[in-house]
């Protein structure tokens, strides 16, 4: 399944999963762009965008800089 993930969204798929993978119970992710970019390898740009678009779509929150809170969807 991950393999599938991962070459139908590329590079977000990495983002994303770093962020699940470093947040807490709560869903706050305590990373800075620079530590997803490095964890993800992906480029800040690329960072950048995926976080536009997870905040755009109500998926992820920036509460500050390097704090960002990931929306838990209910089914």
């Amino acid at each position: 399944m991950e393999a599938i993930l991962r070459a139908f969204l590329g590079k977000k798929y990495d983002i994303m999963k770093v962020l699940a993978e470093n947040a807490g119970e709560n869903g706050i992710c305590l990373l800075t762009i620079a530590q997803v970019c490095e964890l993800a390898k992906a480029s800040k740009p690329t960072v950048i965008a995926c976080f536009k678009e997870l905040e755009s779509k109500g998926v992820l929150k920036r509460l500050s800089n390097g704090c960002y809170e990931i929306v838990k969807y209910k089914s």
